[in-house]
């Protein structure tokens, strides 16, 4: 998705706002400050610049006419949507403030924190404006945890229009955007295939899908990674108390227990499932009479088509009557469909738009050996043995292990899918290749019990390779 903002000169300040981020651990905003060095003081405010990496735009050995810079990294694993702001005006118009002050809203930089983060340097601006090449600099700022956007962002600096060189300078700037858009290390719009406005809606409603299924299916292999972990962990504590099941029953351990609680989630919404008590969608928008259009529902063309008559009608005296009659005759087809996600397919009365989320945490609770032992039952309903129990404790592990099998074969479809439609050049990846990469984010984004994933993933890694026919060490 792509804007473009066009600047007037304005005396108005920019509107004083504060959102407060909730974040587990440090904020994003502190954790970034400590890596940008201090550039100047002002009344008591740090200004920091960012530390930003310069990308290549060398093309047939010719340097471009534009400038690409990145922040952070692209993380393989998360598929953000992209979108992308130009910013056009004329000399003086403040996009340079517009651009900082954006920058320091996404990263979640408080109104009362005594830092601020410089993107743009203005002088290094004024110098470009008296150059004789008009440069566009395009800023990629790639999503992390803690951005207040759900998505990553470019920003495309121009030249300002109206300065001291004259008509000539102002008459280069549209050249140098379209050969910006045009170079194959720009952002290549002119390029793209031309579709129509069906096929854009199609397109657009299946990624919308693929989207949400590729970050459930993403979050339901990390919950079953926990549950593996969990398991094992339980296996490890009555292995090393197999001799007192026999006897000293009444003996209290401390046993891990997973369960399921709802956290707030600050000033958003979460579709979730008063059945399988599982977050369908988050964030999802909170607005009355929409949820039939919340993307866990709106896959169904069922509901694109009931939408489209409705929006086709006239306005006129006998259509209004028809529009009134249509969407009370359709009511009940918008609200019949049913969810793609949770695991029970539920319908859309079992669901919620709430200021909550649900979530899988791990606690410990004491329990006597003898009733840890109830738990674990064989055919005929009787205990099983310390064994038995280890037996069963295992099986359950490798079932957890098939049905991850199952979901990552299932993404790696859905992260292909969305490849295609992006027309982007990113090579397809095979189910092995994806969990691969699974690994090497796991090493590159380390987050608490990481170990512990890492080695579940190598285990199912050598299982996807048994099932592709390739070889099955890991190195």
């Amino acid at each position: 998705m792509h804007y473009t903002v066009t600047m007037k000169r304005c005396n108005r300040s920019l509107e004083q706002t504060k959102e407060t981020a909730s974040l587990a651990g440090e904020r994003l905003a502190i954790s970034i400050k400590k890596k940008c060095t201090i550039e100047q003081q002002e009344n008591g405010m740090e200004i920091r610049k960012l530390k930003l990496k310069e990308l290549s735009t060398y093309s047939d050995s010719k340097a471009s006419s534009f400038k690409r810079f990145s922040l952070g990294e692209r993380n393989p694993m998360e598929w953000n949507t992209s979108k992308t702001i130009l910013l056009m005006g004329e000399t003086g118009a403040g996009k340079t403030t517009m651009i900082n002050a954006m920058i320091n809203y996404v990263l979640g930089v408080e109104w009362g924190d005594d830092f601020r983060f410089k993107l743009v340097d203005e002088q290094v601006r004024k110098n470009q404006a008296h150059s004789q090449t008009q440069v566009i600099t395009a800023y990629e700022i790639h999503h992390q945890e803690g951005f207040r956007i759900p998505f990553s962002l470019t920003i495309v600096d121009t030249p300002g229009f109206n300065s001291t060189d004259g008509l000539e300078s102002d008459q280069e700037i549209p050249k140098a955007i379209e050969n910006f858009f045009r170079d194959k290390n720009g952002i290549r719009l002119s390029d793209m295939p031309t579709k129509s406005l069906q096929m854009t809606q199609q397109v657009l409603e299946t990624r919308k899908r693929l989207e949400i299924l590729l970050d459930h299916g993403l979050k339901d292999i990390s919950s079953k990674l926990f549950k593996v972990e969990h398991l094992r962990k339980m296996d490890k504590i009555i292995a090393q108390n197999k001799d007192k099941f026999v006897t000293n029953g009444d003996k209290k351990i401390e046993m891990p227990k997973l369960i399921k609680r709802k956290v707030a989630v600050d000033e958003k919404s979460a579709l979730n499932c008063t059945k399988c008590e599982e977050t369908c969608h988050y964030p999802c928008k909170r607005i009355p009479l929409t949820m039939p259009f919340c993307p866990a529902f709106f896959g169904s063309r069922r509901v694109s088509s009931i939408l489209d008559k409705i929006l086709q009608l006239e306005y006129d005296s006998t259509s209004w009557k028809s529009l009134v009659y249509s969407t009370f005759v359709n009511v009940s087809s918008l609200f019949s469909v049913t969810c793609f996600v949770c695991p029970g397919q539920c319908s859309m009365s079992d669901h919620k738009n709430e200021t909550t989320r649900w979530e899988l945490i791990e606690i410990n609770v004491l329990r006597a050996l003898r009733d840890i032992g109830k738990d674990y039952k064989d055919a005929e309903g009787n205990p099983l043995s310390v064994q038995g129990i280890h037996h069963k404790l295992k099986d359950d592990v490798d079932q957890l292990e098939k049905n991850i099998l199952h979901v990552t074969s299932e993404i790696t479809k859905y992260s292909n899918g969305l490849k295609k439609i992006a027309l982007r050049g990113d090579p397809l990846l095979t189910m092995p290749e994806y969990i691969d990469m699974m690994i090497k984010n796991e090493e590159k984004y380390p987050k608490k019990g990481y170990e512990k994933r890492i080695e579940s993933l190598k285990n199912i890694l050598n299982k996807a390779k048994l099932c592709a026919g390739e070889k099955t060490t890991f190195e």
